[in-house]
């Protein structure tokens, strides 16, 4: 199996429906791929909503657990993947139309890929295009020195890369994509950069993306100490790097505080 999409749902019975039939209708048998579906305790109408959008399609696992946040449901879907890559989907975000042929061609022989994205608000759409001078990049540390930083969902990862270099989301927090992605950039070795916007994030009101309060910004503390430990054993020219970004995380956490007055 090429490709495991795997999708974190909570209380999104507005959206996932998009979510799934954008990832479930695509241009490649469904043999070739899998969609995994984490419930994380939704009280909504979640997960009704998937159990039956999932009878339409035979290459969809869903699987409940307790609440307990995005870094979990990851890691669960992680876990269990069974797919040469593994690509992390929010379930009020959605992709592009037969984008999958075109992703496995792109990522084939990479570490990573990453690619343009859409900002999708209920009025307008934003097209970002991920660019960069260089679209084979040999290490990942090139555009670690770069701020060439993304949420992980524009990320395709080759799952034996996560697994031998331990990379997964660090729980309970918010902001643990910026947690994680310095380090996997540390780490990657071939990163294959796909400039065409193929990944659509919403944009929704009130959405905890948007939103302020006090954990997020205890949150970026935890963030900027776990990079600091980890910054320890990388080389100084990565290091000085790295303490940028703890300064940049720790300037973010000050600034949410401020905004809560």
């Amino acid at each position: 199996m090429k490709l495991s999409i795997i999708i974190p749902v909570y209380n999104v019975e507005k959206y996932v429906e998009k979510c799934l039939r954008s990832c479930a209708e695509q241009d490649i048998s469904f043999d070739e791929y899998e969609i995994i579906i984490i419930n994380d305790g939704a009280k909504d109408n979640s997960l009704e909503i998937i159990e039956r959008v999932a009878k339409d399609y035979n290459n969809i696992t869903i699987l409940s657990q307790e609440n307990a946040g995005l870094s979990s449901a990851r890691n669960k879907g992680l876990s269990i993947a069974k797919g040469e890559y593994v690509w992390f989907v929010d379930s009020d975000d959605w992709i592009d139309k037969n984008c999958l042929q075109n992703i496995l061609s792109e990522v084939d022989g990479n570490d990573v890929l990453v690619m343009g994205y859409i900002e999708a608000y209920d009025d307008i759409s934003k097209n970002n295009i991920v660019d960069y001078k260089d679209k084979n990049i040999n290490f990942g540390k090139c555009l670690l020195l770069s701020w060439f930083f993304f949420p992980a969902q524009l990320y395709v990862f080759k799952r034996s890369f996560l697994l031998n270099n331990s990379l997964s989301f660090y729980l309970g927090i918010f902001h643990e994509d910026s947690e994680f992605t310095p380090k996997m950039l540390y780490y990657a070795d071939k990163i294959k950069i796909l400039t065409k916007p193929i990944y659509y994030f919403y944009k929704r009101p009130n959405s905890i993306t948007t939103s302020v309060n006090p954990k997020k910004s205890f949150d970026y503390i935890v963030v900027a100490s776990s990079l600091s430990i980890f910054s320890q054993d990388v080389e100084i020219k990565y290091e000085n790097k790295f303490n940028d970004i703890i300064s940049l995380i720790i300037n973010s956490s000050l600034h949410n505080s401020y905004n809560m007055n």
